[in-house]
């Protein structure tokens, strides 16, 4: 609130003192990421195969199941005559070259290396096919979600790999993207408390547990809506919050998890129908 204040009401000349002639919001962004559009779709429009949420990759096995199957090849082992198809969310990239590229999927809490090399790649565009390799890699960010078709290896240091023929991008990385795109338009990401004194903003069965030092009862959120309203009242025009809730549900099923991320998003001057513009454009 301090920091939201002094952006209301400073002056230029008290502007230039705080922050060097820089915009006090810069100081508010959640990371150091570029300020471009590159977080959603657009950073895949040069990858000529490219489609938008796909409803259907065909997965022939886990990670689990790879690793507890080709465990036992030997170093640089390049198994070309047996096809797989994984799929997961990338954890870590590692550039070796243009020719060599490291990714690190997750599936299910289980991880593989993927051994990425141009030589082995094999895009539609026959012609374009080490443009296609250079695109596809330098497109993807931690946190996508991946389908890798190719065949069983390991690296020379006999770490085990899935060697790509081909890379399909399943679903870009979804929380990076919304919490770019609130922020170009000046929404400003906070965080309240998880802990409160009393469970509001939702109908939901709260968890609960007790301090002692404070010698009272506390209430897992059940969703951040209250503080943030009250952030807006307070004189921030526009703020939105991602961040874990928990609700202590009769039970479990697709739709109801105990805990889970949301993201809430509130603008003073706007009615629900700017709200729902804003939800659809995102």
């Amino acid at each position: 609130m301090m920091l939201q204040r002094v952006w209301k009401q400073a002056k230029p000349a008290r502007m230039g003192l705080f922050c060097g002639q820089q915009d006090l919001r810069k100081l508010l962004h959640t990371d150091d990421a570029p300020q471009d559009n590159e977080q959603g779709h657009e950073r895949f429009d040069r990858i000529s195969t490219y489609v938008r949420y796909p409803n259907h990759f065909p997965v022939t096995m886990t990670v689990k199941d790879f690793n507890a199957k080709y465990d036992g090849l030997p170093a640089k082992a390049r198994e070309t005559d047996d096809p797989v198809s994984l799929a997961g969310r990338i954890t870590s990239i590692r550039s070796a070259s243009k020719k060599l590229v490291f990714l690190d999927i997750s599936n299910d809490g289980h991880d593989v290396q993927v051994l990425a090399e141009k030589k082995y790649f094999q895009s539609d565009d026959v012609a374009n096919n080490d443009a296609e390799f250079e695109h596809v890699h330098e497109s993807l960010r931690r946190g996508d979600i991946i389908g890798i078709h190719g065949f069983p290896g390991k690296s020379g240091k006999g770490e085990l790999s899935i060697i790509p023929r081909g890379i399909s991008v399943l679903s870009p990385c979804v929380i990076r993207h919304i919490r770019r795109y609130l922020e170009d338009l000046d929404f400003i990401e906070v965080e309240t408390p998880i802990l409160c004194t009393s469970a509001g903003g939702a109908a939901a069965k709260p968890f609960t547990t007790e301090s002692r030092a404070l010698s009272t009862k506390l209430y897992l959120r059940i969703a951040p809506e209250l503080y943030l309203k009250q952030l807006v009242i307070g004189g921030m025009d526009r703020v939105f919050e991602i961040g874990k809730v928990f609700r202590n549900e009769g039970g479990v099923d697709q739709s109801h998890n105990p805990e889970f991320t949301m993201c809430e998003f509130y603008q003073a001057y706007a009615d629900y129908n700017d709200l729902m513009a804003t939800a659809e454009d995102m």
